[in-house]
């Protein structure tokens, strides 16, 4: 079952973080989601976790504009495509940073027109 944290009233943005549960990733998801709230300050985001039961070695980010997480999928960051955490790679966070700011700044742009 999914676990939602961060923003829940009226979030900008909307992550989803899939992750491994047999090596015990939880604490990179902590990690992951202290460095985007001291980066992004400024963003409302709702993050979803979903641990992967077993031992998969995933740590996956996606992004939505969604709440339901219908909308297709923009992948920002893969371990099994990257080789590792993001968190340990500062260029890595960087570009990151970016996607997710750009992404919130379009997304904010959409919702004041409706």
């Amino acid at each position: 079952m999914p676990e939602f944290v961060g923003e829940m009233d009226a979030p900008t943005m909307y992550v989803k973080i899939q992750y491994c549960g047999g090596w015990g990733y939880r604490p990179h998801v902590n990690a992951f989601i202290a460095k985007i709230k001291e980066e992004l300050k400024d963003n409302k985001i709702q993050y979803q976790l979903i641990m992967d039961v077993g031992t998969t070695g995933n740590f996956e980010i996606h992004k939505y504009g969604t709440i339901d997480l219908t909308d297709e999928a923009v992948l920002i960051w893969s371990k099994q495509e990257k080789g590792g955490f993001p968190m340990k790679d500062d260029a890595a966070m960087s570009g990151i940073y970016d996607k997710l700011k750009a992404w919130g700044s379009s997304f904010l742009k959409m919702s004041e027109m409706t």
